[in-house]
């Protein structure tokens, strides 16, 4: 279930809280997370791609300021609205 909601690839400039941000965001726009529905636990989601809790929490609080997940204490964090402005960049090169 965590490897489908969440992607981080090390290789990425990407930051990894925004990574995490972008695939529940992603998650959310391909109906694979309803409202309501509960996101891997900090720990889980921290031991799974070997990243510190802090980053973790810092990506989940971001979804949070945007009013996406909903916190619970104790209990994780949950989908709170599935109604939000999604844009995802794209980067292309052409190459001649």
């Amino acid at each position: 279930m965590i490897m489908k909601i969440i992607n981080i690839e090390n290789q990425s400039g990407t930051p990894k809280y925004k990574q995490i941000v972008s695939s529940v965001e992603i998650a959310i726009a391909e109906n694979r997370l309803q409202k309501g529905d509960r996101l891997p636990s900090v720990n889980k989601v921290s031991l799974e791609f070997s990243i510190s809790r802090d980053t973790v929490l810092l990506a989940y609080d971001e979804l949070k300021k945007r009013g996406i997940v909903f916190a619970i204490l104790g209990k994780g964090y949950y989908i709170k609205s599935v109604e939000f402005s999604f844009e995802q960049r794209i980067f292309c090169c052409l190459m001649n």
